[in-house]
């Protein structure tokens, strides 16, 4: 049954600006303040600010980069672009993904959660789902009930990892304001290694609370995966595995590009989705996708265009 307390037509104007239409056809997309204000922080401390107000996120970057040079770039310039992207699937307010808001309400509404988010790279997809039920309860859209949530992230890219690191130090005793304990931890982990990535969920499965949901986030893995899906197959087969052992949700979110839609998505309904029986596709074989405008979180008056190709898959057990 879908949860009465979040529709588009009642999603708080912090997030989602109605254009004064029907509220499933047009608005802005707003990121949390307090997301928006603890990348602030970070950019200055890592004197990014400047490249960060002179440039607008695109869909080119959903590769974050390995090199320090690399990952600063990124991290300035397609950060706030990866947050949105997460938080345009989770709030779906042009309901084009129809099964991620709920979703999102029930992993987020009180209790426990346990999170895997592959690749992790900055933190944008966890701290921007945290960040939202914050805002959310501030709102009184979601309730107040305690939360205590674990997330276990993996990534190549360690200069990647100490910005998650810097990112999820600031946040831990803001979310606590709200009723929300965040327990994270990041490693090192290469898709392409077999061995990282039985230990990687050996992990997973040991940090796991009793009684706690659980939920994979895979984003932005496109510019990377896109080719080597066939190479990685057996590496991705063993993660939906243990999260249709776990009763985990999947949601993979990536940019509407043709690396995702034509390459990324079409290359694990083949190669990985048929050999793994205790997930199900919530959408059939094909990514649902559409965009949406997004308020700038640091540039005065600034606006962009999010795009987003996303899947959902479910225990087989459990309707979505």
């Amino acid at each position: 049954m879908r949860p009465p307390f979040i529709t588009s037509a009642v999603l708080p104007d912090t997030l989602w600006l109605n254009s004064g239409k029907a509220p499933e056809t047009s608005g802005q997309l707003c990121l949390p303040w307090l997301l928006a204000e603890v990348y602030r922080e970070v950019l200055q401390e890592l004197r990014l600010l400047p490249a960060a107000l002179e440039t607008t996120p695109c869909n080119e970057g959903p590769q974050g980069g390995i090199t320090e040079e690399e990952t600063r770039a990124h991290f300035a310039r397609s950060f706030s672009g990866s947050c949105a992207r997460l938080a345009f699937v989770a709030l779906d307010p042009l309901a084009v993904f129809r099964t991620s808001r709920d979703l999102f309400v029930r992993l987020f509404s009180g209790g426990r959660l346990h999170l895997l988010d592959l690749p992790c790279g900055a933190g944008a997809a966890s701290a921007t789902l945290l960040c939202l039920a914050a805002d959310l309860r501030q709102q009184d859209r979601l309730p107040r009930q305690p939360l205590r949530v674990t997330v276990l992230g993996g990534d190549l890219s360690e200069p990647a990892l100490r910005i998650q690191r810097r990112l999820y130090r600031k946040l831990t005793p803001r979310l606590e304001e709200y009723g929300i304990q965040f327990r994270p931890v990041v490693q090192r982990w290469d898709i392409e290694d077999a061995e990282q990535t039985t230990a990687l969920l050996a992990r997973w499965g040991k940090l796991c609370p009793a009684r706690a949901a659980t939920a994979v986030l895979a984003a932005n893995f496109s510019g990377f995966l896109s080719q080597k899906v066939k190479e990685c197959r057996e590496q991705l087969r063993e993660i939906l595995r243990h999260a249709g052992v776990q009763g985990a949700d999947v949601l993979w979110v990536e940019p509407r590009t043709t690396a995702a839609t034509q390459k990324l998505f079409p290359g694990l309904s083949k190669e990985v989705f048929p050999k793994v029986l205790k997930m199900r596709q919530s959408w059939g074989d094909k990514p649902r996708a559409g965009q949406c405008a997004v308020q700038h979180p640091i540039q005065q008056h600034g606006s962009f265009t999010v795009s987003a190709a996303a899947m959902h898959l479910a225990p087989s057990r459990r309707s979505a």
